[in-house]
């Protein structure tokens, strides 16, 4: 069972493609998890260009709403990024450190901790992600690379200034259909949590949430929930899919009343 409060998290992305189906995903997100939330937490985050609408389907509602990527600047010349400042007050979340966003547009340990603490300081909430490639895993490396980005990630954090969840995600699961052993993944989220309550310090690490992200489908989410560390997931392609995302909220909502 989860520690806490669950957190159930929709990254879509860089879908859907048109702004009527990012609102239709957005009002049936919100029916799946309108009869759950008193047991638990739904977020999604759309992307940027599709924010302010899925905040106003969503606004009153039972779902949270958070940005995929935000900038440690408050403003100024930084064409195409997005600061915390401008969403701050109206999203709840900011995802931080993405496998994508590392491999894909360049984020570095730093940048994640400058983005970390810039969300924080803003009062959003910041879902750090961390998690080890191919190569790292057969290595056998994956817990010297999730200790190193836990602890560079909080590395500048004000301690309990804002709330901070971490998301593991080998990054060889993320999208391939291949989902890390349960028992294996339970080891990497009390890493996780003993990492982040060093750097802390007090009791931050038995109180904040740790997820589980990489190719969570219906068929395994009980899996993963069920693990001690485990407080929830971070969807992705099956967040696109309402039924198979509605799935997901509902047999977490199981496993805290079970």
């Amino acid at each position: 069972m989860t520690r806490g409060r669950p957190l159930v998290a929709a990254n879509w992305k860089m879908n859907p493609a048109g702004v009527a189906d990012a609102i239709a995903l957005a009002r049936a997100v919100a029916a799946a998890a309108d009869p759950c939330h008193t047991r638990l937490d739904v977020a999604v985050f759309p992307p940027t260009v599709w924010l302010r609408s899925v905040a106003l389907e969503l606004q009153g509602g039972p779902v949270e709403i958070g940005v995929q990527d935000s900038y440690w600047e408050p403003a100024g010349a930084y064409t195409g990024a997005t600061s915390v400042t401008m969403v701050a007050g109206w999203c709840r979340w900011t995802l931080v450190g993405h496998s994508e966003r590392r491999e894909y547009f360049g984020m570095t340990d730093d940048d994640v901790a400058r983005a970390a603490a810039a969300a924080v300081a803003a009062g959003l909430g910041a879902l750090i992600c961390v998690g080890e490639t191919l190569e790292e895993y057969q290595a056998g490396q994956r817990r010297q690379v999730v200790a190193r980005e836990v602890r560079s990630a909080l590395s500048l954090v004000e301690p309990r200034s804002a709330e901070i969840a971490f998301a593991y995600e080998p990054v060889w699961a993320i999208g391939t259909g291949h989902t890390a052993v349960p028992e294996k993944v339970q080891e990497v989220l009390e890493l996780i949590r003993a990492e982040a309550g060093g750097t802390l310090g007090g009791d931050a690490g038995s109180s904040l949430r740790v997820l589980y992200g990489g190719s969570v489908k219906p068929d395994n989410i009980v899996s993963f929930i069920t693990l001690p560390d485990c407080d929830g997931a971070l969807v992705g392609s099956s967040s696109l899919r309402a039924d198979e995302f509605g799935t997901i909220i509902r047999s977490v909502a199981e496993e805290v009343t079970a």
